[in-house]
C-alpha cells in the first residue's frame, strides 16, 4: 500500500507548507490518534487570493482573520 505521499505525487499535486499562524495558536494537535486543525486560511504564498461575499457555517465571529472569505478546520483519524 502506498501512503500519501506516493499517493499526491502519482496525481502530480504538492502541498504547500503549513503557513505561519498569525495569533497566539498551533497548526494542529495530535490527541489519541485524532489530528485536531485550528482554522487554517486558504493563503497561497502567505497572501489570501481572495476576499469577498461568502457564506459561512456557525463559527461564532462576526469576521474571519484578515477579513478571510472562508476557514477551514479539520479532524483527522490517523491510521497505525
Amino acid at each position: 500500500m502506498t501512503g500519501p505521499a506516493e499517493r499526491l505525487a502519482a496525481l502530480g499535486l504538492t502541498l504547500p507548507p503549513v503557513a505561519a499562524p498569525v495569533a497566539a495558536y498551533v497548526p494542529a494537535v495530535l490527541a489519541g490518534g485524532l489530528v485536531y486543525t485550528s482554522g487554517q486560511l486558504p493563503t497561497v504564498d502567505g497572501k489570501l487570493p481572495a476576499i469577498g461575499t461568502h457564506a459561512r457555517s456557525a463559527v461564532g465571529v462576526a469576521e474571519l482573520p484578515l477579513n478571510a472569505p472562508v476557514e477551514v478546520e479539520l479532524i483527522a483519524q490517523i491510521r497505525s
